[in-house]
């Protein structure tokens, strides 16, 4: 896994006065992939346009992975790094990042 796709942390808690989850791992997800676009230096309209067909099943991975975390907090780094190459792998689908 790339360090440089591990772009931002899954917090150990939420307070009771976060967002719901669904609110919650949205704009979790939103944050991803704004960074990991920066990172490859892509123009956010034109990545947001490509990957709209995989943005479903990135949300409910998102959403599935926090609940999880809720419980296990310790395996944080773990699920961001799998979140992190989930999302990396849907761009390489969308033909925004070559495979290698």
């Amino acid at each position: 896994m790339n360090d440089d796709h591990n772009v931002i942390p899954f917090p150990a808690e939420r307070s009771a006065r976060s967002a719901p989850s669904r609110e919650y791992s949205q704009l979790f997800l939103a944050v991803l992939l704004k960074n990991i676009s920066d990172t490859y230096h892509f123009d956010h309209q034109y990545a947001a346009t490509r990957l709209v067909p995989y943005l479903p099943g990135l949300h409910s991975l998102t959403e599935a992975v926090i609940q999880r975390l809720q419980s296990q907090p310790q395996q944080s780094r773990l699920a961001n790094e799998l979140l992190a190459e989930a999302v990396v792998n849907s761009f390489r689908a969308a033909g925004l990042i070559r495979a290698g």
